[in-house]
């Protein structure tokens, strides 16, 4: 997600979260609204999980803490 932070124009100092969520101190530049970077970092990681297979993974392993929104 840093890396995403960065090809995108801002920056994510510290990521954290567990298995269902994530908390993010960015950087972001006053031209840019928060959203957009918000959107970044959602659109691009989940689109790793897909293309890696990592979310089957980490759902497979965790399948007792997997919840639905």
């Amino acid at each position: 997600m840093k890396g995403i932070a960065k090809n995108h124009g801002f920056e994510a100092v510290k990521i954290g979260g567990a298995s269902d969520h994530v908390h993010a101190l960015l950087v972001v530049p006053p031209a840019m609204p928060l959203a957009k970077a918000v959107q970044s970092i959602k659109g691009c990681s989940s689109k790793w999980l897909n293309d890696t297979g990592r979310r089957a993974r980490i759902s497979a392993g965790r399948k007792a803490m997997v919840h639905s929104a």
